[in-house]
């Protein structure tokens, strides 16, 4: 076996491609949740909508990431049986 020469060769090595999968879904997810979060945060402050939604903003990232853990594990599941 060759010398990995970079990350990438790295992360192909030792990453499963189920797993790579499912960390760029996470990553995406994340970076979704946090833009939205951003334009909640500014149209909040800029007062085009109550804060009380911006306010609520956390739970419903809560929900949503439940949602996707609910969303990959039954995928996974059903990949695998």
């Amino acid at each position: 076996m060759t010398e990995p020469k970079s990350c990438s060769d790295i992360m192909n090595i030792f990453i499963p491609p189920e797993l790579k999968d499912l960390l760029y879904k996470i990553a995406i997810v994340l970076g979704a949740l946090i833009v939205i979060y951003g334009i909640l945060w500014l149209l909040a402050t800029l007062g085009v909508i109550p804060p009380l939604i911006a306010a609520l903003f956390p739970q419903i990232v809560i929900i949503f990431i439940g949602l996707f853990i609910i969303y990959a594990a039954i995928e996974r599941r059903s990949r695998h049986y």
